[in-house]
């Protein structure tokens, strides 16, 4: 949002942002600004005046966290604008809502949504701990039942190969 200042000398938002007079400045976060009792003040004597920008509208984030997050060990990482753009999304609210949060509650919203991924990532790590680990039993059940059964095998074929040498074994045989 473009701001103008129609007064004679410059004025100082709460944020620290300075606008001289006659030069329009963007303003960022106006939407939280312009909710200040003594901005209003200004908007409505015509001391403070609003014009759209040819901008794009950019979401706001957060500087608290790195360019890159490790989600867990040994693992993903996602990049700090991931976060906000996962936070933003699970808020359903509009760009500028979002933008009107106060910096404590976005804040708190992005911290959740980084909770929330590193617990997916720890939830997908683990089901392919989980599937490995059926694997690695059902080849020892496998192996198990071709030694009970004196079938020749080599413990370093996988799950198929052992499990083709067990169904090939249990065919009954046809003599000619």
């Amino acid at each position: 949002m473009k701001i103008s200042n129609n007064h004679k000398t410059p004025l100082a938002l709460p944020d620290g942002t300075e606008i001289i007079p006659g030069s329009p400045a963007i303003v960022p976060n106006w939407q939280a600004i312009k909710k200040n009792a003594v901005v209003q003040a200004w908007l409505a004597a015509n001391i403070l005046t609003e014009s759209e920008d040819d901008t794009a509208p950019f979401l706001l984030g957060t500087f608290n966290l790195p360019d890159s997050i490790l989600l867990i060990e040994g693992g993903d990482s996602v990049t700090r604008d991931d976060v906000v753009q996962h936070a933003f999304k699970a808020s359903a609210l509009s760009l500028e809502d979002w933008n009107s949060l106060d910096e404590v509650d976005r804040e708190a919203r992005i911290s959740a949504s980084l909770d929330a991924l590193k617990a997916e990532a720890a939830a997908a790590a683990q089901a392919v701990i989980d599937a490995k680990a059926a694997d690695d039993q059902k080849k020892v059940d496998l192996i198990a039942k071709l030694e009970a059964g004196g079938i020749k095998h080599d413990k370093r074929w996988g799950l198929e190969k052992l499990q083709a040498a067990l169904d090939d074994a249990e065919k009954p045989k046809t003599g000619s």
